[in-house]
């Protein structure tokens, strides 16, 4: 059992270094909506249902937004600027920094599902924006591919937008992505 210092050294040293890489989301705390009429709604303490309750009030026309802004527990803010039809801009900021989306991205950008937003990111940082890449994730559109709706990643990487990737379902228990 000479090895035995040996296994428990390199035991030790791996088990030091599995929390480094610690694989991120987060989902937002509160939104604010603007509707078009000049009103405006916060909810507080979302949570998955209220999400699914504004997707299908939106969704329907109930609710005619001009603008949402979705606030995180990591400081960043999330915010979807329209003009009723369509989305115009799409910006994620934190204290003085801000990163958009550029316009010809968002022009494809039909419906979007509020209840899958979240910020993904993969590194020590405490948030997205401070990290060396990160991703907006959310569900787009109506039409839906053996149950779900196209999942949209819009990727930054060194404090600019790098490139969009819609994921979709191909069969039940498989998905495959494209450029969007």
């Amino acid at each position: 059992m000479k090895n035995k210092p040996i296994i428990l050294v390199l035991l030790l040293i791996l088990v030091s270094f599995a929390p480094l890489h610690k694989d991120r989301i987060e989902k937002p705390v509160s939104v604010d909506f603007y509707l078009r009429n000049g009103n405006k709604i916060q909810w507080k303490e979302l949570t998955e249902q209220k999400l699914a309750k504004i997707d299908l009030d939106v969704n329907a026309g109930r609710f005619k937004l001009s603008k949402a802004i979705f606030k995180f527990e990591t400081g960043e803010t999330l915010t979807l600027i329209g003009n009723g039809h369509s989305w115009t801009k799409i910006q994620i900021s934190f204290k003085n920094r801000t990163l958009e989306v550029p316009p010809a991205t968002i022009k494809k950008i039909s419906e979007i599902n509020f209840s899958s937003i979240a910020l993904l990111w993969s590194d020590d940082s405490t948030k997205a924006v401070e990290s060396k890449s990160f991703r907006i994730q959310m569900k787009i559109g109506k039409v839906k591919s053996f149950g779900n709706l196209p999942l949209l990643d819009l990727s930054f990487e060194n404090d600019a937008f790098s490139d969009a990737v819609i994921w979709r379902s191909t069969d039940e228990n498989s998905i495959q992505w494209s450029d969007f």
